[in-house]
């Protein structure tokens, strides 16, 4: 309460509330992140936060998918729309990983693929960036031996990323 008293009209402020309450209560923390974006539409953390928040883990009881009226069904296309707004205030690799994620999530392995490709335009050197070409081919049953060379490649270039090496093994 301190912190709102101190600046509410801040996005930084409700976002951090957002994620204070996330482990706690995933609607209300949507609700937090709806304000801080609905305070300042060219803050691009808020975006990224609701985009996460909507792809939260799973597990989670049917009820909390209901939230800010996204369906279990629909909320990584609400996700991957958050990030391309993100996307949109400052180009970011964070920002793709979200899209390509939220691509995954929603069996939109084409646009998992193509949006993985942009990343690789913003960053080609970046071995997060082949990762996550390496990862949106892996769900594509013809792509698996793109995605094992590429996915082998981004792991030669950072081998302390276990990502690439977890995907490794799903690419095989």
């Amino acid at each position: 309460q301190d912190l709102l008293q101190a600046a509410d009209t801040q996005p930084q402020a409700w976002n951090a509330l957002a994620l204070y309450w996330e482990s706690k209560d995933l609607t209300k923390a949507l609700e937090f992140v709806e304000k801080a974006v609905a305070l300042d539409r060219g803050h691009m953390l808020s975006f990224q936060i609701k985009g996460a928040m909507l792809l939260a883990d799973v597990s989670l009881p049917e009820y909390a998918y209901s939230i800010s009226h996204h369906s279990i069904q629909d909320r990584p296309e609400h996700a991957s729309n958050e990030f391309f707004l993100a996307n949109q205030i400052q180009p970011s690799l964070t920002n793709f990983e979200g899209m390509v994620d939220s691509f995954m999530a929603a069996d939109r392995g084409r646009e998992a693929i193509s949006t993985a490709k942009e990343a690789i335009s913003l960053a080609p050197r970046d071995y997060r960036a082949i990762t996550l070409v390496g990862m949106a081919l892996s769900t594509d049953g013809k792509g698996r031996d793109k995605a094992t060379k590429t996915l082998k490649r981004a792991l030669a270039m950072n081998p302390v990323g276990c990502l690439c090496g977890i995907d490794l093994g799903r690419a095989n």
